[in-house]
């Protein structure tokens, strides 16, 4: 059973949106690939399992696959057909920072219908929402 989102979360994601993207379209993408956390027991060395070979994929991959993979399936879509552009916000587990400011900035060297977001969630809340991790429990 899926447990059901709290509306504090909700309000708080709706919040950055709000503020980051100023009402234009965005898409989010939820990259979490990484050997310390999705793959530490499914893609640990010498595993053999139902992963095996989407692991083996996934070491292949590089920033520049996903930038044009999030932009082929936009286009696809039709999310960024005739000149339209789209906010691109993509959340990674710390350890993939550097990847993905990676895809980032191959995503700036496309043809400006993919805006990346470099202020993340973390950040939005450590700023905008600090006051609320200060109030004492009770």
């Amino acid at each position: 059973m899926q447990s059901r989102i709290p509306q504090s979360v909700v309000a708080t994601a709706r919040l950055y949106a709000d503020l980051v993207f100023g009402g234009e379209r965005f898409v989010a993408v939820h990259w979490r690939y990484d050997n310390g956390d999705w793959g530490k027991d499914r893609c640990a060395a010498g595993a053999k399992n139902k992963y095996t070979a989407m692991c083996n994929d996934l070491k292949q991959i590089e920033p520049v696959d996903v930038a044009k993979g999030i932009e082929k399936a936009l286009q696809k879509l039709g999310v960024i057909s005739n000149g339209r552009s789209v906010g691109v916000y993509i959340a990674a587990p710390p350890a993939l920072h550097h990847f993905r400011s990676k895809i980032y900035e191959e995503m700036l060297t496309g043809k400006d219908q993919l805006k990346p977001v470099r202020k993340n969630l973390t950040s939005f809340i450590d700023e905008q929402l600090i006051a609320c991790r200060q109030r004492p429990n009770g």
